[in-house]
């Protein structure tokens, strides 16, 4: 039996025990955030996953809450799928939920969709898929569940050919694992924003991090978008402790004649790094 395990070891591809960690933070408009990221490797594979639950106030009377899943799989540094599921409610009411996924064809993405307004559209379009409504259901599998759900391809969400380099990265992924082992110098990210008609490839500039006296190291990146409302002067910094954890996130943004600060702060992490 002994020799029958150790068998199964061999060939079996290696895997490690997921990494998850917990963060917490807080910003403008009553802002409260809470974030869980899970790292998973198998073999030459990753999987990383993001789970964002954001709530907000504006003009007093309307609490806004989002919660966004990303779910990013990897062949060696190479981006091979993207799954999102955003769900947006106001004063407690659903506004919208979706689920959209994306995935590599050479250098190019394909787009899916799966989306509804109410519990009864989504039974009556994607009855395979209508259990997921249920906002309890949040950061529960789904993805063996998406192509039975029948959603529909989306060309106009795709990267076209010559769009998606090996270097590409999804917005949480590059925020909360990008810095953690990103070489020190300069470099661009190729930032892929899924789900945005407008704008949905970034080419981001990065100045090589300021180095902290523990061995640590800030990344300070200036963000700037036309197209997603996002004005100069908007700003996030990465900071990385020297056992490669990421410590905070702080950020300001500005635009429509607006501000926002915020900070994000590690709570703990559990699992191997």
């Amino acid at each position: 039996m002994r020799g029958l395990l150790f068998a199964l070891l061999l060939i079996s591809p290696a895997v490690r025990a997921a990494e998850t960690c917990e963060y917490q933070g807080v910003g403008d408009y009553d802002a409260r955030i809470a974030l869980t990221t899970i790292a998973e490797r198998r073999g030459d594979a990753l999987q990383l996953r993001v789970l964002w639950r954001l709530s907000a106030r504006a003009m007093v009377f309307f609490r806004f809450e989002y919660l966004v899943e990303e779910i990013s799989e990897w062949r060696g540094e190479r981006l091979e799928r993207v799954a999102l599921n955003i769900r947006h409610f106001t004063n407690g009411a659903i506004r919208r939920q979706q689920w959209d996924v994306f995935e590599r064809q050479g250098d190019a993405f394909e787009a899916w969709r799966l989306q509804g307004k109410r519990q009864a559209d989504l039974a009556q379009k994607h009855p395979g898929f209508a259990r997921h409504w249920d906002p309890a259901a949040f950061g529960r599998p789904w993805l063996a569940d998406y192509r039975a759900g029948g959603p529909e391809p989306r060309s106009d969400l795709s990267l076209k050919p010559g769009e998606a380099p090996p270097s590409l990265v999804p917005p949480f992924a590059a925020g909360f694992y990008l810095p953690r082992t990103a070489p020190v110098g300069a470099q661009q990210v190729a930032l892929f924003i899924p789900g945005n008609k407008q704008q949905n490839r970034a080419d981001i500039p990065v100045p090589p991090p300021e180095r902290g006296p523990d061995g640590g190291r800030t990344w300070r990146i200036a963000l700037e978008s036309q197209k997603l409302g996002i004005d100069r002067g908007s700003i996030a910094f990465a900071t990385v402790a020297s056992d490669k954890r990421l410590e905070a996130v702080r950020f300001h943004l500005r635009g429509y004649g607006t501000s926002a600060d915020g900070e994000i702060r590690l709570q703990g992490c559990s699992g191997a790094s």
